[in-house]
């Protein structure tokens, strides 16, 4: 059986025999870590070469082993013993094999959007389909994970900032955003983000025509990797309700980045 990575989830592990055929390592990696984590046994490597990959039990009585040869555009299983004369290689509740990048990769799919990823979330998941209750912790991380495949990770983001900006001012006729660095922060001069403003240029427009010549002004605090505050300037228009004029991202809220 030939499966692609896109199918990789709809494959069974019972599926796993001698002649099956992986699209690559990383498929069959994950499907042999699954096969061991629904039984609750640990493995260890006996043999990872270019074109070979093999793994057995923990304890070195029992006789599960199981080994594929790596071609270019796929893995066969050469080998398979699934029988075991153990009773578990594992202690306590959590799995040594369930690692945060593993769980994130199990638990990506449920989650539509970031904003509804959740550690209790997946610490439920993980427990209800493996038996298996995993750390807050690896859960947290697992978390983190799933938010840099949604998203990208925020060192990427911040290093877009500025073609961003650009972008922005190009497509939206009006608008201001800008980017200020603080230069040679580290040893090697590389420049760093520092704050961030911006208005849209039909708020500019509605302001200085329509709105109310009055301006309240509030900030919040940032979740995430990076801390900050988001500062926020908002107006009142004819009919009393509130106006987004412009926005501020900064280290603290002081005089300075205020103005």
């Amino acid at each position: 059986m030939v499966v692609d990575e896109l199918n990789e989830g709809r494959i069974g592990l019972e599926e796993m025999k001698v002649g099956g055929i992986f699209p690559n390592l990383k498929v069959f990696k994950n499907k042999v870590k699954e096969y061991a984590i629904e039984r609750k046994f640990v493995f260890v490597p006996v043999d990872s070469k270019p074109t070979k990959y093999a793994v057995r039990c923990k304890d070195k009585s029992c006789p599960f082993r199981i080994s594929g040869r790596i071609s270019l555009d796929h893995v066969m299983v050469k080998r398979f013993v699934p029988e075991h004369t153990c009773s578990g290689t594992m202690r306590g509740n959590d799995h040594p094999l369930v690692t945060a990048a593993w769980a994130a990769d199990t638990c990506l799919g449920l989650f539509p959007c970031p904003g509804d990823v959740r550690p209790t979330l997946i610490r439920a998941y993980i427990k209800d389909k493996w038996g298996i209750t995993i750390s807050y912790v690896k859960a947290f991380n697992a978390k983190i994970i799933i938010h840099e495949k949604m998203c990208g990770n925020a060192e990427a983001s911040y290093r877009i900032l500025p073609a961003y900006a650009e972008e922005m001012e190009r497509c939206n006729p009006g608008t201001i955003m800008c980017v200020y660095r603080s230069r040679e922060l580290w040893t090697g001069g590389d420049s760093t983000f520092c704050r961030l403003f911006w208005s849209f240029g039909p708020s500019i427009r509605a302001f200085s025509q329509t709105i109310r010549p009055l301006i309240l002004i509030n900030g919040t605090h940032l979740r995430g990797k990076y801390k900050g505050i988001l500062l926020a300037a908002t107006a009142v228009d004819g009919d009393g309700g509130l106006f987004p004029l412009a926005y501020a991202v900064v280290e603290n809220e002081m005089y300075e980045s205020w103005l």
